[in-house]
């Protein structure tokens, strides 16, 4: 009775000591693309206040969504499973400065 016990402990260790990254419903590519066009909304958003900001905010965000034929939900759960992992997040913005860069030299 030990001998599977053990097995079965040592399968949930190793599993558990895999590298993951963190599995949301947007793919890192696409993540990015979408991420560099919501900065460059909250860019263009930052000279207004109050309600006026929050209208447009709101429609910027609907109209990227709808760019990248994602939803809301999907871009939260995405951003949610990448929260916990560092490296993942660091990845994703040095892709994002580098895009950023490309398009300033162009």
């Amino acid at each position: 009775m030990r001998i599977p016990i053990l097995g079965l402990l040592l399968v949930i260790i190793l599993l558990g000591c895999q590298n993951r990254t963190p599995q949301g419903p947007i793919p890192k590519e696409e993540l990015i693309e979408i991420l560099l066009d919501i900065h460059t909304a909250e860019s263009a958003l930052s000279y207004l206040y109050g309600m006026k900001r929050d209208t447009i905010a709101d429609r910027y965000f609907q109209e990227i969504y709808i760019i990248h034929d994602v939803t809301e939900e999907d871009f939260r759960a995405s951003i949610k499973a990448m929260r916990n992992d560092a490296e993942y997040i660091k990845d994703v913005y040095t892709s994002i400065l580098d895009s950023l860069d490309r398009k300033i030299t162009d």
